[in-house]
């Protein structure tokens, strides 16, 4: 047997299954955007304190075993 065409109240229900389904992917795009962001920022700020670290590692070298007086 067929299927019925739905009724108005069915068409209603399966545009808000669209509409939430729509917005459930936009969410989880927007979280994953966030999280590129994130990683990013983390990525960035880790090089910068390596940087730092390497140039107190010198400086410490230098005034311990090449005293310039």
């Amino acid at each position: 047997m067929p299927d019925a065409p739905p009724s108005g109240y069915e068409n209603y229900f399966i545009g808000f299954e669209e509409r939430m389904m729509n917005q459930l992917h936009t969410m989880y795009e927007e979280m994953h955007e966030e999280e590129r962001s994130h990683h990013q920022y983390c990525e960035t700020r880790f090089q910068n304190i390596k940087g730092i670290v390497e140039d107190v590692q010198y400086k410490l070298g230098q005034m311990f075993y090449n005293p310039e007086d």
